[in-house]
């Protein structure tokens, strides 16, 4: 090979560098344009540099820009972004689902497969509006995983609900990121390039999501329903969670509880050393508020308070917090404690005790 071609490579190289990382990674739209008045400057005396001077010479100039690109840009690599399936959990609720999955085409992170899991809807519309959805929105390969129907209407099946889309997930495909979401949900466009973008940065952070912000009229307010985020620790939340799969697979599935599989999956994270934080730069909006935030479920709450282990303080401070519910979360804790409804998993249950403080 002539120096010639070995310098028209190396040149090829470092533009395609430049173009890779324009298109490939976020800058702040304020430095988007002096980054080009530099690159272009780079470029032109490059040109000069590569009709009058030693091939070695050129190579090494070319090598100095490119030390100088990565670090404006602040990377260590070039690489694409992990890949994600998204899980949509939907009962009843087919009027809401276009409106999810538009949100969901207008990502700059496009999940590579989407799954609408059917949580034993009575209503034969939701089925066929999910099918419609596939053939209207291709590109986002929608599957429908359909379930058996519910005991009863009010039945809690949301841990089935993930429990089941894992192991399709798990068992057919090899994705790095396993996203929840419920269907009257909207997401910001960057919303999934943003999670997973910090979650890359800090190996820590198994599980992620941003937050939630409820529109009420022309006002909107950002949604904060558990104790941590009273006193300022925010942990990530159910819908718009998103979790490692190299993390999930590792969780044993007996331990896999039938409810609050959000709360269930982030303290499985932070006892086992690792983070599950809410994420305050990027939001998703929610069609109505949580049902707990409604004042509509504090007998189920109580209920969860001693199937989770909670330890007295712990309750006392929901109890607070709920003002007038609190007599409700605690015959909700007495039934859970008269019925012996705890969860399987001891290692959650123990974080729970009075070892929570120490978390803290």
């Amino acid at each position: 090979m002539t120096h010639g071609s070995e310098l028209l490579s190396s040149y090829t190289l470092f533009i395609a560098l430049l173009m890779i990382i324009e298109t490939e990674f976020m800058v702040k739209k304020s430095l988007l344009a002096a980054d080009k008045a530099i690159f272009k400057n780079m470029i032109s005396k490059d040109l000069l540099l590569m009709k009058s001077t030693r091939p070695s010479r050129f190579e090494f100039k070319i090598k100095f820009d490119m030390k100088r690109i990565k670090g404006i840009y602040n990377i260590k690599s070039v690489r694409q972004m992990p890949e994600l399936c998204v899980v949509i959990k939907v009962y009843n609720e087919s009027e809401m689902l276009e409106s999810c999955i538009q949100s969901l085409a207008r990502q700059t992170l496009e999940p590579k497969q989407i799954i609408i899991v059917d949580d034993g809807s009575p209503d034969p519309s939701v089925s066929e509006e999910i099918i419609r959805l596939s053939h209207e929105y291709p590109q986002l390969n929608i599957q429908l995983l359909r379930l058996s129907l519910k005991p009863k209407p009010d039945f809690d099946t949301v841990g089935r609900t993930w429990r089941e889309a894992w192991h399709k997930i798990r068992n057919e495909d090899n994705y790095a990121y396993y996203g929840m979401l419920d269907a009257d949900i909207r997401l910001l466009e960057n919303y999934y390039k943003v999670i997973i973008s910090e979650m890359e940065r800090i190996p820590k952070i198994v599980c992620a999501s941003g937050a939630i912000k409820i529109k009420s009229g022309s006002k909107e307010y950002v949604e904060e329903i558990n104790v941590g985020a009273k006193v300022g620790r925010k942990d990530a939340r159910g819908s718009g969670k998103v979790i490692k799969t190299s993390f999930l697979a590792k969780v044993e599935e007996e331990n896999f509880p039938d409810v609050d599989w959000d709360t269930w999956i982030n303290t499985k994270a932070k006892v086992r050393g690792f983070k599950a934080p809410q994420i305050d730069n990027v939001y998703m909006y929610e069609e109505r508020p949580t049902t707990r935030v409604a004042g509509m479920n504090h007998f189920r709450n109580g209920r969860l308070t001693y199937h989770f282990g909670y330890n007295p303080i712990l309750l006392l401070l929901k109890m607070i917090l709920a003002k007038r519910g609190a007599l409700t979360i605690l015959r909700g804790y007495l039934d859970a404690r008269k019925k012996k409804w705890k969860l399987k998993d001891d290692e959650v249950r123990k974080y729970f005790g009075w070892r929570f403080f120490f978390h803290f």
